[in-house]
Parts: C-alpha cells; sequence; structure tokens
C-alpha cells in the first residue's frame, strides 16, 4: 500500500469514482484537486490520477528542414508524487483536516423534511397581515389628508375667481 496514514492510492481512486455528486468532499478529493491543480496549465483533464500519469508540454524543434516534436515532461503523478502530497497534506490546513476525516465518505443528509401545510400559510399569513397593518392604516391617513388638501384647495381658488 502507497502512503501514510492507512490511505493508498487504490483505496483512495475507489473513493473517489464510487462517490457521485452528493456527497461532501473528502480526502479523495483533495489528492484529485492536488493533481488537477499541478497539471492545469498544461491541459491535465481533472480526473483522479493513474499512476503513472504524465503531464508533458509538446516541444518543436527544427531538423534540416522540417519540424521536430517532442514530449517534455512535467510532471509524473508516481508514487513519490502521491508521498509528497501526502506530506503536504499533514500541513496545517484543508488536507490536513481531510486526512483525519479518514477513508469513509461522509454524506449530508437533511435533519427534517420541510412542509407546508394549511396551517403554516395561516399562520405567516396572520403574522404577515398584522405586521404590515400600521403600514396600511398610515397610508390610509396620509390618502385623508391629500384628499382633504386637494378639496381645500379648490375651495380656495374658486374664492379667488369670485
Amino acid at each position: 500500500a502507497l502512503g501514510g496514514g492507512g490511505f493508498s492510492f487504490d483505496a483512495l481512486r475507489e473513493l473517489w469514482l464510487g462517490g457521485g455528486d452528493a456527497r461532501l468532499p473528502d480526502f479523495s478529493d483533495y489528492i484529485c484537486h492536488r493533481a488537477f491543480q499541478r497539471g492545469f496549465f498544461y491541459g491535465y483533464s481533472g480526473d483522479f490520477p493513474s499512476l503513472g500519469a504524465v503531464v508533458s508540454l509538446p516541444r518543436f524543434s527544427e531538423d534540416g528542414g522540417g519540424v521536430r516534436r517532442q514530449e517534455e515532461t512535467l510532471l509524473i503523478y508516481d508514487e513519490i508524487w502521491y508521498k509528497e502530497e501526502l506530506q503536504k497534506a499533514m500541513e496545517p490546513g484543508l488536507g490536513n483536516l481531510l486526512s483525519h476525516q479518514g477513508a469513509v465518505g461522509i454524506g449530508f443528509e437533511p435533519i427534517r423534511r420541510v412542509s407546508f401545510d394549511a396551517f403554516w400559510f395561516f399562520r405567516y399569513g396572520l403574522i404577515v397581515a398584522f405586521g404590515l397593518s400600521p403600514l396600511v392604516f398610515a397610508g390610509a391617513g396620509r390618502a385623508f389628508r391629500l384628499v382633504r388638501f386637494v378639496k381645500n384647495s379648490e375651495f380656495r381658488r374658486k374664492q379667488q375667481e369670485a
């Protein structure tokens, strides 16, 4: 088994492959993300790395009137890379937190279902109605003052014309 802390490369790969989208991150996601970070700029796909996977960069040189392509190996996801990532994961941070979680995935389940029944609508309808009632009465008072102002201004205008 590769690595320390009871994490074999194959066990983490199986954990990552068997996960799915409806789970919380675990240490396999951390290792996958570290592989993605290292190979992102060179076209690495972001899947969990296979042992021996290579990240390379094409280099071109002139060769007697033609062009020759050579692949420059930048990174190999091998035992050495995996052990280095395990060492980095033991430093304080997210990797350390996820490594102490173990190789068992953690799922998320809501505590209870939220249901909206007739009583819920009635109760919150009353709360909203009583909460907004001062605004309604304040608005009605403003409307009454506006009507009185308009009537008074009409009365004054007619007096001035006479």
